[in-house]
């Protein structure tokens, strides 16, 4: 069995990621168990023409990332969710509890770098369904690119997308930047991520470095420690 793609968009202003992209039930699960300490991983990776570099690297970090959240350090309870973004974004893996997910198999780069748009509509939806949570979640978020927006509407962005970024570090959640091949401090700033350290990796423009990038971003969403300097509260609302 393996993941199949849901619906993609093109995140014009028109059309966005809404609640029909999420399982409910599993949405519903997180809400209300509220009893067992949960972590959420969302993987927002760049399937644009240039990661062709780089083949079947990238589809293989992320199920490599799955495995690695089958037995987390922390030992709490793992769920993740994968989307992919070129021309359009598309979730390639939909919210899944880490013991039901299956490799993911659609992975293709090409086209252009629908970057803000896709991050911006990714944060706003989870936003949406976390953010009245009084479980103990905490999320991460991990954008992985290679180059920067060529697609989202200037007139929109990025300012959308660092306000939205705003309200999900202060809920608390860990936002990483991965720049691979590109500066990474950089792409930060544009998304409204932090900029600092911890948050921050660069990484050379070679195939072995996605799996670097992924499985630093494994080791921090399996090993809970929060660090952005802009958490008023860190963990709570």
């Amino acid at each position: 069995m393996v993941h199949k793609a849901l619906p993609t968009g093109t995140g014009n202003g028109l059309q966005g990621l809404n609640n029909n992209h999420l399982p409910l039930a599993i949405v519903q699960q997180m809400l209300e168990n509220v009893d067992k300490p949960k972590t959420l991983s969302i993987l927002i990776v760049d399937e644009s023409g240039s990661m062709d570099n780089y083949g079947r690297v990238p589809q293989d970090c992320v199920n490599n990332h799955f495995r690695g959240l089958q037995n987390p350090p922390d030992g709490r309870q793992q769920y993740c969710t994968v989307i992919l973004f070129n021309d359009r974004y598309r979730v390639a893996v939909p919210l899944t509890e880490a013991s039901h997910l299956r490799p993911m198999t659609t992975y293709k780069a090409e086209g252009n770098t629908l970057l803000y748009e896709t991050v911006h509509q990714v944060l706003k939806l989870f936003i949406s369904c976390f953010e009245q949570s009084t479980a103990d979640l905490k999320v991460f978020v991990g954008v992985f690119s290679d180059g920067l927006d060529t697609k989202s509407d200037a007139n929109r962005q990025p300012k959308k997308v660092q306000v939205t970024s705003h309200k999900a570090r202060m809920l608390g959640w860990e936002l990483f930047s991965y720049g691979i091949g590109i500066d990474a401090k950089e792409l930060a700033r544009l998304l409204g991520f932090p900029t600092d350290k911890e948050h921050v990796h660069n990484f050379t423009a070679e195939a072995k470095s996605v799996g670097e990038a992924t499985r630093h971003f494994t080791g921090r969403s399996t090993t809970v420690i929060f660090n952005d300097p802009q958490h008023f509260n860190p963990g709570t609302k």
